[in-house]
């Protein structure tokens, strides 16, 4: 089975939305502007990304995500065989709302052959939007994965998201600034409920308060395990049990030698310490390779491609 992932990003917050109906979506496609852009487009290995000019910016992100990729398969021990060729569109900001319906978003496709990530252009190759968190998303939707709590399944790849790229290392778990505002400012949802809430929960309605701090606590809680490995084997316990499909007050039961609210308590002082990341060691690839133009005839025969699929409708992950 197929599935479509749409990722919303806007005013500091991250939400998985359901994309309007079919009907509206063709209808707005109908409708749409003519809007001719210069596209390029340039593959390495299984990752092919089009973009516009300069050819630069594709090379240099294909070959990014390349090691990018190659660092989450070391770090969550993914089998590499299993990846999946992928598609990378990085899309002026007019694609995207026309596309998506939204501003500053991203999503990613797949159909269990290859994978699919819209994204906006960032400020440079390493600050591309969503690509490398849609590219997390894509690389992490095994069965496997899907049957981890939401928070978990949202967070992991919100830790990953702002790789940094050495000349023999790839750096993962980077402070996100603004989710950390959040969690300063804001009220923080008990992990009882964090950890029970699902895809589609009402109380995370696009925008509202609780959306924001919910996918602020994902990212953090992730965090917390991944990065600074506290709880390790509790978290690993627990989340073993999860994919076993045991219900979630159980499996904290079975896990935590500690409380829903004792643990509050230790992810609220945890923010007052010190920050870890991971280097990886990933040797630097020569970003050599030319990007060629795409044809706008292609280009635009791709984008509606792309918009049919997206019309489809969305699966949950």
């Amino acid at each position: 089975m197929g599935q479509l992932n749409y990722h919303l990003r806007y005013a500091g917050a991250v939400a998985t939305a359901l994309l309007r109906a079919a009907q509206l979506a063709l209808l707005a496609a109908a409708a749409a502007p003519s809007m001719a852009e210069d596209y390029v487009t340039f593959r390495y290995e299984d990752i092919e990304v089009t973009a516009a000019p300069p050819g630069s910016f594709a090379v240099t992100l294909a070959h990014n995500l390349h090691r990018y990729a190659a660092a989450l398969t070391q770090l969550l021990q993914i089998d590499a065989g299993q990846r999946l060729p992928t598609h990378v569109y990085v899309l002026s900001d007019k694609r995207i709302e026309d596309l998506l319906h939204v501003k500053d978003g991203s999503a990613y496709l797949s159909d269990g052959h290859e994978v699919t990530v819209i994204s906006p252009r960032g400020e440079d190759s390493t600050r591309t939007g969503g690509a490398y968190f849609e590219y997390a998303r894509g690389l992490l939707n095994t069965a496997r994965f899907r049957r981890y709590p939401f928070w978990y399944r949202e967070g992991v790849p919100e830790v990953f998201e702002n790789p940094e790229f050495g000349r023999d290392t790839v750096t993962l778990g980077n402070f996100r600034s603004g989710y950390a505002y959040a969690l300063q400012r804001g009220n923080w949802i008990p992990v009882q409920s964090l950890f029970g809430m699902q895809q589609g929960d009402p109380r995370l309605a696009t925008g509202s308060p609780t959306e924001a701090m919910f996918y602020a606590e994902s990212w953090y809680v992730a965090r917390y395990y991944f990065t600074e490995q506290k709880y390790r084997a509790e978290f690993t316990r627990y989340l073993e049990l999860m994919q076993e499909e045991t219900p979630e007050p159980r499996a904290f039961a079975q896990s935590f030698k500690i409380t829903y609210e004792q643990l509050d308590l230790a992810l609220q002082n945890a923010k007052y310490g010190p920050m870890h990341v991971y280097n990886l060691r990933v040797a630097e690839e020569a970003a050599n390779g030319v990007a060629l133009p795409l044809a706008p005839a292609d280009m635009n025969s791709q984008l509606e491609s792309l918009r049919t699929r997206l019309a489809r409708g969305v699966t949950p992950p």
